[in-house]
């Protein structure tokens, strides 16, 4: 059996490294089981569609940082215990998973996603600011060939995307 690719998150110059798809796909199956007892404060498409299908555009940047951020503040109110991270237990117990199977809440499960997260935002922006060009902030396959192909996939190609994602095409066996 081969081993899954590693999914990173790429902004700027850099990819982010995240795990393997079984770690994304939990990430954001927690964001939509725990979001949905607040629906106030739920992160909508900009999280639920245009970072884990498609990819954030530069003016969309600042609100998906405070997207981010509230997930982070309701997941460090659930412990891991919560049905909301059900898929993450289940994916840290692959030796290939990136997180960690003694956090005590669902934040310090997926700590680092929110580091890595702003990282990216970090250095898109850096990168705007210094060479003019925006590289958009998205999910991609972190192991080369894949990188470089989801690098270099030109961006209404994402726009144009039905069905799975790009990174989660590229991951299936």
């Amino acid at each position: 059996m081969s081993k899954p690719p590693v999914i990173g998150i790429f902004g700027g110059h850099t990819v982010y490294e995240l795990g393997p798809p079984a770690d994304v796909e939990a990430f954001f199956q927690a964001v939509v089981t725990a979001m949905t007892r607040w629906p106030d404060d739920a992160p909508g498409s900009l999280l639920l569609d245009r970072l884990y299908r498609r990819y954030l555009h530069a003016e969309a940047l600042p609100a998906a940082r405070q997207a981010m951020a509230a997930v982070q503040a309701r997941f460090a109110r659930l412990g891991t215990d919560d049905p909301a991270f059900r898929a993450a237990r289940e994916a840290s117990a692959d030796p290939a998973s990136r997180l960690p199977a003694q956090a005590a809440t669902g934040a310090a499960l997926f700590g680092l996603w929110f580091t890595r997260f702003d990282e990216a935002v970090d250095a898109a922006l850096s990168f705007q600011a210094e060479f003019g060009i925006y590289q958009a902030v998205r999910l991609v396959i972190a192991d080369m060939p894949g990188f470089m192909i989801d690098k270099k996939r030109p961006l209404p190609q994402y726009d144009a995307l039905e069905g799975p994602p790009f990174w989660q095409r590229s991951a299936a066996p």
